[in-house]
């Protein structure tokens, strides 16, 4: 979901109403009540997912619709609903806030029929592009932080990296089970995956770094760069630290509700790299509890919202908010910190191959003028003619022209938000594709041999 640090929580339910609940004294740490703010009919059937980010709240429902609303500045309103551009219900929303910003940017919606909608948050909420690739219900999707790729789940069991700059595809894992949820972790390194009873971490490279495993079916989940926090089938709530590399058991709250916990949050969380000070849950029985895990005793308060419970989400606002995207900057700091050898190492690269053609080239001059034939007038006025058109295209780019390409940026994703490694973050899956495709080729090969020496 998106992120986190909020006094509002946000519930859906197959009774097709979006709740808002009040946390009472939240900014002291301490939240001591739960109380119903409002609770809006926001579809003909049931909620399917939900999320909230900077007193925004939208909604994807089984009717094919995205209902948006704004509650913030003690107002409650309706905004009205986005029709889906794509077939079937509205299976996933994610609100995208860029690192350190207040606002969200941007939104992904996903389809029953596989298709991943792009919008532009607030204004008119313009959709902008339809990625195509699943071939069934769109179960999760995240946004990394350098707003340029995201990654989807589907129940078709595949892994996708979207290119969100060009609007297509980059990468594609077949995955050993369905997948029910995914998240990139906040510095944008590692990511959750959710299958079953499964929650593995993994790096961009698609290296396994740690397996939790719930002793039934998980749920629902929610995470940030210290803890991932699980909600199962039975009931029960694992909180898993992942501050050290592959993770490490933690806290457990044994019976936290009587049936499946649906949803997870953060509400009022400070920091992207501590771990949550509160933590929200709902259960399929109407129930909302708050926690605070190092104490897991008791809830520190409960809600019956009287409906089945089917997602719950933190809104982000006020104090929380600002110092949360503080440390969003931070974090992203570092990370751009520690990719600095590699990018040194990479122009390095690049200035010795230069300079290496630069030596050859007298050489292959030389050659040219030994033996090869002459060069058509006709290529060499094309070949100019496009170096021509390319300096001028540069030329223009420098004066602050648009060329094609962001042009082209522009009309799928709107102008570029943060300075990212999209081209980094693609060939590192790929490499890992790459690495694991010839391992299964020499599995296969092994079991020939095995079965030539028989």
């Amino acid at each position: 979901m998106g992120a986190q640090g909020a006094e509002t929580l946000y519930v859906g339910c197959y009774e097709r109403f979006l709740f808002g609940l009040t946390i009472g004294n939240i900014e002291n740490g301490a939240p001591d009540s739960l109380e119903r703010r409002f609770a809006f009919p926001a579809h003909q059937g049931s909620i399917k997912a939900l999320d909230a980010c900077a007193g925004f709240a939208v909604t994807g429902g089984s009717d094919d619709q995205i209902h948006l609303y704004e509650t913030k500045g003690g107002r409650d309103r309706d905004l009205g609903f986005l029709v889906n551009p794509a077939e079937g219900a509205v299976t996933s929303v994610e609100l995208f806030r860029p690192p350190g910003k207040v606002k969200p940017s941007h939104m992904l919606t996903g389809s029953q029929d596989g298709a991943i909608a792009v919008w532009q948050a607030g204004g008119d909420w313009q959709h902008m592009a339809t990625l195509r690739g699943h071939k069934s219900d769109v179960n999760g999707t995240s946004i990394h932080r350098s707003a340029r790729v995201a990654i989807s789940v589907s129940r078709d069991r595949h892994l996708r990296l979207w290119d969100l700059v060009r609007g297509r595809c980059q990468y594609t894992s077949k995955l050993e089970a369905e997948a029910d949820a995914v998240r990139f972790l906040p510095a944008g390194t590692r990511y959750a995956l959710l299958a079953g009873p499964a929650l593995t971490l993994q790096d961009v490279e698609g290296e396994v770094l740690g397996t939790a495993v719930h002793g039934t079916r998980v749920t629902a989940m929610q995470c940030n760069e210290a803890v991932v926090v699980m909600g199962g089938g039975d009931g029960t709530i694992k909180v898993w630290d992942v501050r050290a590399g592959a993770g490490s058991a933690g806290s457990v709250v044994e019976g936290a509700h009587k049936t499946r916990i649906r949803g997870i949050a953060f509400p009022g969380a400070l920091s992207p790299s501590e771990p949550p000070r509160v933590v929200a849950s709902g259960s399929s029985d109407g129930v909302v509890r708050l926690w605070d895990l190092r104490s897991t005793a008791e809830p520190l308060a409960e809600h019956m919202t009287g409906a089945r419970i089917t997602c719950v989400a933190a809104g982000t606002g006020g104090a929380s908010l600002e110092e949360y995207a503080e440390g969003e900057k931070e974090l992203v700091q570092e990370g751009a910190a520690a990719d600095e050898p590699v990018e040194e190492e990479k122009s390095r690269n690049k200035r010795e191959t230069k300079i290496r053609n630069a030596e050859l080239e007298p050489k292959n001059k030389k050659k040219k003028r030994a033996g090869g034939a002459a060069e058509p007038a006709a290529v060499a006025q094309e070949r100019e003619g496009r170096g021509g058109k390319a300096a001028r295209g540069a030329e223009a780019g420098a004066r602050g022209g648009k060329g094609g390409a962001q042009r082209e940026r522009e009309a799928v994703w709107g102008a570029e938000r943060v300075q990212g490694d999209k081209g980094d973050l693609v060939g590192k899956m790929a490499k890992s594709k790459r690495r694991n495709m010839k391992k299964l080729a020499q599995k296969k090969k092994a079991k020939v041999m095995r079965g030539t020496d028989d």
